[in-house]
């Protein structure tokens, strides 16, 4: 099995035998298994970031789901059986949410207090005038049968999400050096990304690639 930098991985050590841990599940000596805690990024042996590293995020989970592998808990009991696929099932969560940029998005705001009564940057007119833009344009592309007028939404829309996505990194860094103003701008960048990506998606359907 690859071994793991744990240096660095801010979990506190193994309660049964001391040992160095990636992740409060399991210990890689003696496979202790906890019951899962609530944090994903935890769970994965990673710093609670936006930016996080997509490779390291993989290595981690391929490490813990081989410890939490039943073939490598022979011999346990019912109970330890039972923790052990919790923790499995918890670990692939863990995986799926911080995978998908949106949703760790989402997930990274819920542990800041978000900015009360505030304004949408998704209700300017600026915004809303974009979006019309867009859906006058695939209205007339399908109207007419006008693929390359389709083609040419879709790439709009795919610029548009990406530069939600690089507002979205822009805040959460800002975020993670204590400007919790960034809080509000994290936001709606976040929901200037969740429509441009529908728009993507919707598009990709229509389009011939």
């Amino acid at each position: 099995m690859k071994t793991i930098q744990l240096k660095s991985s801010g979990v506190r050590p193994c309660p049964r035998c001391n040992a160095k841990r990636l992740s409060p599940l399991v210990c890689p000596e003696c496979r202790a298994i906890e019951k899962p805690a609530s944090d994903a990024f935890a769970l994965l042996g990673l710093r609670r970031s936006w930016g996080i590293d997509s490779g390291q995020l993989e290595e981690h989970y391929a490490f813990l789901s081989r410890l939490l592998d039943p073939d490598e808990l022979s011999g346990r009991g019912e109970e330890e059986w039972r923790v052990a696929a919790e923790a499995a099932e918890a670990l692939s969560a863990a995986r799926r949410l911080l995978s998908d940029p949106l949703e760790r998005g989402r997930y990274l705001l819920s542990f800041y207090a978000e900015p009360e009564n505030r304004e949408r940057s998704t209700d300017s007119s600026e915004f809303l005038t974009q979006v019309m833009e867009i859906q006058r344009s695939v209205s007339q592309a399908e109207a007419e049968g006008d693929e390359a007028l389709l083609a040419a939404s879709r790439l709009v829309a795919e610029e548009k999400l990406a530069s939600a996505l690089f507002a979205v990194g822009q805040s959460f860094t800002r975020l993670e050096q204590t400007l919790t103003e960034e809080v509000r701008a994290a936001a709606d960048a976040l929901e200037a990304a969740q429509y441009w990506g529908g728009v993507v998606d919707e598009l990709r359907g229509k389009t011939r690639r």
